[in-house]
């Protein structure tokens, strides 16, 4: 993923079966936060915002995404 900017979270759109193109989201305009067990048993941490679902990041194990879950919603509520 892209760099970290503040106040902004770095994201792809989600599902997408054309190539990924990273774009930025505003924490305020951020409505959700959430997870997802994928089929090749990795799990994905998505973010609901301006009537989309996009994209955060892809881990291998369920206590890491709930670890950046957590992370996530500490950034966005600071």
């Amino acid at each position: 993923m892209g760099k970290s900017i503040r106040g902004w979270v770095n994201v792809r759109e989600y599902p997408s079966d054309k190539k990924a193109e990273e774009s930025y989201i505003r924490h305020k305009d951020v409505q959700r936060v959430s997870i997802v067990e994928n089929g090749d048993e990795t799990v994905s941490v998505l973010v609901h915002a301006l009537g989309g679902t996009y994209l955060v990041t892809i881990l291998e194990t369920l206590p890491e995404a709930l670890r950046q879950l957590e992370s996530l919603v500490k950034e966005i509520s600071d």
